[in-house]
């Protein structure tokens, strides 16, 4: 249920926030609370600052690239999300990252391609 998963994101979000009360250069605590904010019902808005930190903490991270990514087309930002997809397909050596940079690029490709779509058609 939707109770049952705001519940859970919640709980996350706590274990979270103790993590980095522990240490405050965990980036694996603060890409977590930051992914929390891409479930469905969330606002990405409120990823930013945490998978921001992530990456500054473990630059070489892809998977905090590809949580970057899918906030930036969770938010609309087709382009931005594009740029980071193809850095990591260019970076990765690791099949399943670039298995899920793949979806990402699917679903921000599918955005672009309806706005296209939708701007030739006159629609706003």
């Amino acid at each position: 249920t939707l109770d049952a998963r705001a519940e859970l994101v919640e709980t996350v979000r706590g274990h979270c926030a103790s993590a980095s009360q522990l240490d405050a250069r965990l980036p694996e605590a603060y890409a977590t609370y930051g992914a929390s904010y891409l479930m469905p019902g969330q606002d990405p808005g409120k990823a930013q600052e945490s998978l921001d930190y992530a990456r500054q903490l473990l630059p070489a991270s892809q998977e905090v690239v590809l949580l970057l990514a899918r906030m930036q087309a969770r938010l609309g930002h087709s382009t931005q999300a594009r740029e980071l997809v193809v850095s990591v397909l260019s970076r990765s050596h690791s099949r399943a990252t670039q298995q899920q940079a793949e979806q990402v690029l699917d679903v921000v490709e599918g955005t672009m391609a309806r706005r296209t779509i939708l701007k030739g058609a006159g629609a706003h």
